[in-house]
């Protein structure tokens, strides 16, 4: 009996590492076809490579006000170059778009760059690179930790800051989303991320996309393929995102401490759909409501402003690109810049 079961045994173990070596086999043949464009530029910078698009290298705004947009958790170049940077293009901005450690083309060799603080070092030393003393740092959503993190470390750097829809306080709950806890669990990470994600991740992706835009809930049609959002799904971005998720909130804790020191001049950017919601109120398919965020970090700031757009939550960026665009401009012309 015991000589059937053990042999039973076997060919189940032998079976089943067949099938996970055929979805492997499948899934490199996904991430393979699931590619987004490089066509920009290349830094080097403290041992990491950045890939970037400047509109000064296309003669585009050389001498505007430069602005150094940074993407969100599951964004990348292509997601700020798809409708935001064209608008601040449109308003006289020199951009400069970038993918953030991880992504893309940009490398993250050193794991202490899941630190804000100690992105915010590479972007420094990266502005440096690029010739520019000060610059307006515009971070979307995630991406908002890195410029508090150049707000508290590099100042001296800044114009300003811009808070999109951003995170800047820490979470009320430690609840995370159920691919990103299986990063502490080696085989079962490994079976998700490296098999399964590449090859169910393309069908997954269109109603994850439709969660963070709501509301509204209406996906521009081009925008999973112009973003570049299939990008996600790569085992490579995947796991940074997931360690992302698992250690900002402890980041966050120790730069709040921080956050009244600041001296940096903030515009705060919020979709209406995420600034109406209270502690109360349900938040399905909201990502960063205003007031566990913009409106704890309102009140340490000395210097901000903030504007409320309506009809549009989140993903403000994508859907009221010239309304944000203009709130720099008229930011940049006010009280905090004029000496009024």
């Amino acid at each position: 009996m015991l000589n059937w079961i053990f042999g039973l045994l076997k060919h189940i173990v032998f079976w089943g590492l067949i099938v996970v070596l055929i979805l492997w086999l499948i899934a490199r043949m996904m991430v393979s076809l699931n590619t987004v464009p490089q066509t920009g530029t290349f830094a080097e910078v403290y041992g990491e490579t950045i890939h970037y698009k400047d509109s000064a290298d296309e003669g585009i705004n050389a001498d505007g006000v430069p602005v150094l947009i940074l993407h969100g958790s599951n964004g990348n170049l292509w997601d700020v170059e798809y409708r935001l940077a064209p608008a601040l293009r449109e308003q006289g901005f020199r951009t400069i778009s970038v993918d953030r450690p991880g992504r893309n083309g940009s490398t993250r060799h050193d794991k202490r760059l899941l630190d804000p603080r100690m992105q915010a070092a590479l972007y420094d030393g990266f502005l440096e690179q690029l010739g520019i003393d000060k610059a307006v740092i515009m971070g979307h959503s995630m991406g908002n930790t890195m410029v508090m993190g150049m707000a508290i470390n590099h100042p001296e750097r800044m114009i300003a800051g811009v808070d999109l829809a951003g995170v800047s306080t820490t979470w009320l709950s430690q609840g995370l989303w159920w691919p990103y806890q299986l990063e502490n669990t080696p085989i079962a990470k490994w079976l998700f991320g490296e098999v399964a994600l590449p090859i169910i991740g393309p069908l997954i992706v269109p109603s994850m996309a439709a969660a963070t835009f709501a509301p509204p809930d209406v996906i521009p049609d081009d925008f999973i393929e112009g973003s570049g959002l299939n990008h996600v799904t790569r085992p490579s971005s995947f796991r940074v995102n997931a360690q992302e998720a698992i250690h900002m909130r402890g980041f966050l804790i120790e730069m709040m401490a921080d956050y009244p020191h600041i001296d940096v001049p903030f515009l705060i950017v919020w979709g209406e759909g995420e600034y109406v919601l209270s502690a109360q109120d349900d938040h399905t398919g909201v990502s960063v409501p205003f007031w566990n965020h913009a409106a704890r970090l309102e009140r340490v700031l000395d210097k901000h402003e903030t504007v409320v757009i309506e009809g549009v939550g989140h993903m403000v960026q994508h859907f009221k690109t010239d309304e944000v665009a203009a709130a720099l401009s008229d930011f940049l012309s006010g009280q905090y810049f004029t000496g009024e």
